[in-house]
């Protein structure tokens, strides 16, 4: 198990689900802002924490779950770091008719995001890394778009987890 493993253990063992899906969603926020700024890593990163921790929950706030910062810096320097491996790796499964320039944004690093996870992070088994950027996808895109994410994720777990592919049925 490497380390970034490692972290993923202890922080996915000791958090409720909603407060995990809320992290992933803020981990794709965090690449969306990367691709859209020249902003690095750390001041993107810097400049959430301090986001998160100014800020008090009000009356309508305090039932949504915070995200775990942690967590989402977990993701996010698993992620970014490999953005152009990644990429290729969904390259590899998109459609003729879905080529990478055709894809928005926001779906990129939906996908990028969920194929970091499948690749690096094997303590969280597939079908929940499917579900959970199903539903992140779902929030932004309608079904079509759902239905690509995943097809591309379903294929990534097939090709670099198949021992976990059957669990998936």
């Amino acid at each position: 198990m490497n380390e970034i493993e490692k972290d993923f253990d202890s922080t996915l063992s000791s958090q409720p689900n909603l407060v995990k899906s809320v992290s992933r969603l803020a981990a794709v926020q965090i690449m969306y802002q990367l691709s859209m700024t020249d902003a690095s890593i750390e001041e993107v990163i810097n400049h959430y924490e301090a986001l998160s921790s100014s800020k008090t929950p009000d009356e309508g706030m305090s039932l949504m779950a915070t995200p775990d910062t942690s967590f989402v810096k977990n993701i996010v320097s698993g992620t970014y770091p490999q953005i152009e491996l990644i990429d290729k790796i969904i390259t590899k499964y998109l459609d003729e008719s879905w080529p990478m320039d055709r894809i928005d944004i926001l779906l990129l690093n939906i996908l990028r995001c969920g194929v970091y996870e499948i690749k690096d992070v094997l303590s969280v088994p597939p079908k929940v890394v499917i579900s959970e950027y199903l539903s992140i996808s779902d929030a932004f895109f309608d079904s079509k778009i759902s239905g690509l994410v995943n097809a591309v994720l379903d294929k990534v777990i097939s090709d670099l987890r198949p021992i976990e592919t059957d669990q998936l049925t």
